[in-house]
């Protein structure tokens, strides 16, 4: 009920009003901008978004600032959505956004011990960092505490050290910066460089020489290419090495390695002093082709020169056949009178940008940390133009006296921590830049990874911090400026949710540990492996296992000091009707926990292993293969999509949502690469469901097999789909598979069943034409009956008029002959979400209860036609609970005829169907929530739940009429009819209690 009055409040209130009553707005494109009320600034970073109705503030960089890529460091200001960056969990993630607005005020300017590197950035833009203290010993006042001090000291702050996300301006010189360290290994056998050539006959040569561009990637290759990146270049017809005087045998070796490779054979030769006094040896391979593609594998020129992007993650001992290539050809060692040979510093200077970061990564990634240097352009005192350089040095036996590496347990992410050694605040005008990066929401610019955007939120994240309130007091602020009558409000209630999601997490961790240390759970995984997970999604989706007892779970649960009652509120006991203990709800089963948005458990799925499952006596029930978490305080099976926590953003950045049935369906299909894959977890696609979907995509991939389109849910959740104007296609699966089978066969089937999905209506057409023969006449009537009521739910007038058109091809029949047997379809009405927010505006106090009530008794009638044995828990005083006419209609036939079975039940309910069209509309919603069915003592124990709450949201509503009626008596003083409310008012609160 919560939920539905913030997003009452939200609907009604536009956050541009609101905020305008504490800033100044002014327009800027389609969004309002002010100064941001949170930072000091000269200029707006505050940026309000009437579409999203959301609120942003954001620090930024300025132009020339260097962020890292997959492709190297790009300037932030060329960078566009969709690239990928290096982000603080040490992996690449795309961009979103780009993000640019005009400054005036402070940047700060920092400098990391181990380069001299400047990187500029606003105060108020968030940094990952380490807090860092000084060592206890005043005289040493600049000294670090860090892992290299003395064993002997007893003060060691290093071990308290924790990355913390911080703005700008709280930065202090010696706090370290974290550099992200990509330890991804990825072996490269082979490379094929018929991919990197854009030779064209006539442009670069008309018939070079013949080369096998199948290349095995060994250590020749590999030197080959740092050879040619630190002594090539390139020419439109040749390749080059450039050698000094003495370098006879390096020169010998390249020539060598060429035949090797290319099978070319190759002269050296020896150039004396020509006129502009140079000399020194040349090592030349003429062939076009091969030129062209080094000028693309290796880049052309000095300062583009760069190992191959798809080598950059090869094992570490092929890494340093490249670099030792590098350093042999453009590398020198710095001696001073007192290192030994092994402690000789090492160098490499370079004009390129991304052989320097290439480099820098190869060397931590050996552990490793090198100093750079840059030598900024210049012109020297004799007019002489000097490129950018790039100096690394290093030491293969350094110890480490201020960087060092930090090691994040939690995200398992290696960082290289260097301190801080200046921070410089400077006043700048002119443009600032930020991005938005899935996922992560970081990315690394020069030396250290920043957090991605500062302050947002919505309306209610303003007001709490422009006022400085909690979120109940921001809620009934809000409530009243838009009017919206709120329910008695309990903070409770938000910490009865914070115990509801400790106790799922127990019980998750439990039911994990059951799995991987259980006899049992070693079995399941037997079993899941089969099925063709890996360990990783077992990991990542945190399977279980719940023992096959009756309370296992529950004593584990109560011996953590959580009530049996509490756990019951939590959906994982159900109520004894023999007086004894609560039981577990899952038994004997695997278990899969559902995740909310945010990633947080809110229930669990579990099916059955081993034997059919038992009642408390023993015997088999004939229970489901799976059973669902009831209806919690957290857990809403109509607004929850498994998955969906891991698989938003990847849906938006394809635009696309691909949408199954089941759990493992999803699981294999993330552990496949089909990210975007989501699921209604085996129940009915519902209005919520694709509210939620619609704020990621419109487009949606539907997965069931070729004979589900007469299926009633199925049916309807396509219905509520085209009405909110969705464009969906069908997945055609195999008979008799669902995805997970298809992907444990072959991944590469369930890309081309993605691929040639069909729209929709094209879905209907072909399996219309499959069944009937459209060359006879009673074949047309049968393809017409079929795909006119489809055509006549499609939202959008064009979409319906361009099928009805293909239709009247098909059959060879007048449109307007289709159209007006169209027109004669009477169909139940499909409620779009925004049909249905719209006609309860005078309605919006009640409507959570109502939508509720009606929620309550679907399930409580479905649960009644599988277990007719519970209509002995309904009595006369239930009646009046029942405001759908149908609901009180079936509950009526139900206790006045006998019925001793489920097929009786249903008997008596298609009767009632035949006689009433809307009675028809209301059993296939009923048909959803009788789809688990399970024991009878659970059937039971469900069945009297709903009547407690029925009882309860009705007591509700007459407490509200009562409320009314009590405030209309005072203002007669009526005292009389007052004492009488007041009484009346008490007996209902005192049975809700």
């Amino acid at each position: 009920m919560a939920d539905t009055v913030i997003q009452q409040i939200k609907d009604r209130l536009d956050i541009v009003e609101v905020v305008s009553g504490y800033l100044k707005l002014e327009k800027t494109g389609i969004n309002l901008r002010a100064n941001c009320p949170f930072h000091g600034e000269k200029t707006p970073s505050f940026f309000v978004s009437p579409t999203r109705q959301m609120f942003k503030c954001f620090g930024c960089f300025v132009p020339g600032s260097l962020i890292k890529t997959e492709k190297g460091f790009h300037k932030i200001e060329e960078l566009e959505a969709g690239q990928m960056v290096l982000t603080h969990k040490g992996r690449f993630q795309p961009i979103t956004r780009t993000l640019w607005r005009p400054y005036n005020g402070k940047v700060l300017n920092i400098r990391i011990r181990k380069s001299n590197e400047v990187t500029s950035l606003t105060e108020d833009h968030e940094v990952f960092a380490i807090k860092a203290n000084h060592c206890k010993f005043k005289t040493r006042p600049t000294r670090i505490c860090q892992q290299g001090c003395l064993t002997a000291c007893s003060t060691k702050f290093f071990k308290d050290y924790y990355i913390q996300k911080i703005k700008a301006s709280e930065l202090s010189v010696d706090d370290y910066l974290l550099y992200p360290i990509n330890k991804e290994v990825c072996d490269v056998k082979t490379i094929d460089l018929e991919k990197y050539s854009t030779w064209k006959k006539g442009i670069y040569g008309f018939y070079p020489r013949y080369f096998s561009t199948d290349i095995k990637v060994d250590n020749d290759f590999l030197r080959f290419i740092g050879y040619y990146i630190a002594e090539g270049s390139n020419n439109r017809a040749f390749i080059r090495f450039s050698l000094g005087n003495q370098e006879i045998d390096f020169a010998e070796e390249i020539r060598d390695l060429a035949k090797k490779l290319f099978g070319f054979n190759t002269g050296i030769h020896i150039r004396d002093k020509n006129k502009k006094g140079r000399s020194g040896i040349e090592v030349s391979i003429c062939n076009s082709k091969l030129s062209n593609i080094f000028a693309n594998l290796l880049g052309k020129g000095a300062g583009n020169k760069h190992i191959p992007f798809e080598l950059q993650c090869l094992p570490i001992e092929k890494q340093k056949v490249i670099l030792e290539a590098i350093f042999k050809g453009d590398g020198c060692y710095i001696k001073s009178k007192n290192e030994k040979d092994e402690e000789r510093e090492m160098a490499i200077k370079t004009v390129s940008l991304i052989l320097m970061e290439q480099i820098r990564d190869i060397l931590l990634r050996m552990n490793i940390i090198p100093n750079i240097f840059i030598s900024e352009e210049m012109k020297d005192k004799n007019n002489v133009h000097h490129q950018k350089v790039f100096a690394i040095r290093w030491q293969k036996n350094y110890s480490l006296n201020y960087s060092n590496f930090y090691y994040d347990k939690e995200n398992n992410v290696h960082y290289w921590a260097s301190p801080i050694r200046e921070i410089e605040k400077r006043d700048y005008k002119g443009n600032v830049f930020n991005l938005t990066v899935a996922n992560d929401h970081s990315y690394v610019a020069s030396n250290f990874v920043v957090g991605n955007c500062g302050e947002s939120g919505s309306v209610f994240d303003f007001v709490m911090k422009m006022e400085g309130i909690e979120f109940g007091d921001a809620l009934r602020t809000l409530a009243r400026r838009a009017g919206v009558q709120l329910p008695n409000y309990h903070p409770e209630i938000q910490t009865k949710r914070n115990q509801l999601y400790e106790i799922l997490e127990l019980a998750t961790r439990f039911f994990e540990k059951q799995l991987h240390s259980s006899q049992a759970g070693q079995l399941v995984l037997k079993y899941l492996t089969a099925r063709g997970l890996t360990a990783e999604s077992i990991k990542k989706w945190r399977l279980g296992y719940s023992p096959d007892q009756w309370r296992c779970l529950s004593d584990f649960l109560v011996g953590q000091n959580y009530q049996r009652d509490e756990i019951v509120e939590a959906g994982l006991a159900v109520v004894s009707g023999k007086g004894k203990p609560p039981y577990d709800r899952f038994r004997g089963r695997i278990i899969f926990p559902v995740f909310d948005a945010n990633g947080q458990v809110i229930g669990f799925g579990g099916r059955v292993f081993g034997e059919k499952p038992k009642d408390i006596a023993g015997h088999e029930t004939g229970g489901a293969k799976y059973i669902n978490t009831p209806a919690t305080l957290l857990y809403d099976k109509s607004r929850v999509l498994y998955g969906l926590h891991l698989a938003k953003t990847e849906i938006r950045r394809v635009d696309q949502c691909v949408l199954t049935e089941g759990y493992t369906d999803v699981i294999l299909a993330h552990q496949a690469g089909f990210v975007n894959t989501i699921s209604t977890s085996g129940t009915a696609l519902t209005n919520q469901h694709l509210q939620i979907i619609k704020r990621y995509t419109n487009n949606l991939l539907m997965a069931f097999d070729a004979d589900a389109g007469g299926d009633a849910a199925t049916t309807r959740g396509i219905d509520l789909a085209l009405v909110e104007e969705f464009n969906v296609k069908v997945i055609a699966m195999p008979q008799g598979l669902d995805p997970a089978d298809v992907i444990s066969q072959d991944a590469t089937k369930w890309a081309q069943c993605l691929e040639q999905a069909k729209d929709i209506i094209a879905f209907y057409f072909s399996t219309a034409l499959h069944r009937f023969d459209k060359s006879s006449a009673e074949g047309k009537k049968q393809i017409a009956q079929m795909v006119l009521p489809v055509l006549k739910k499609i939202g959008n007038a064009i979409v319906r008029s361009h099928w009805l058109g293909q239709l009247s091809l098909l059959l060879n029949i007048s449109e307007d002959v289709l159209a007006g047997e169209m027109a004669k379809i009477k169909i139940n009405p499909v409620i779009s979400h925004s049909q249905s927010a719209g006609s309860t505006r005078s309605e919006i106090g009640e409507k959570p209860s109502k939508l509720r009530r009606e929620i309550l008794q679907e399930r409580l009638v479905g649960l009644l036609l599988v277990c007719p044995e519970g209509l002995d828990f309904v009595e006369k005083i239930h009646f009046d609970f029942f405001t759908i006419p149908s609901a009180y209609e079936v509950i009526i036939a139900l206790k006045t005829n006998p019925v001793n079975s489920p097929e009786a039940a249903w008997a008596i309910c298609q009767k009632l169907s035949q006689e009433k069209k809307e009675m028809a509309e209301f059993l296939s919603q009923t048909m959803f929530w009788a789809e688990e069915s399970q024991s009878a003592e659970d059937l039971f124990a469900e069945i009297q739940l709903c009547l407690e709450q029925l009882k309860g949201l009705s007591a509700r509503k007459n407490l509200q009429t009562l409320g009314a009626a009590i405030r209309q008596a005072e203002t007669t003083s009526d005292e009389t009819q007052l004492a009488d409310l007041m009484r009346q008012f008490s007996q209902i609160s005192k049975e809700i209690i």
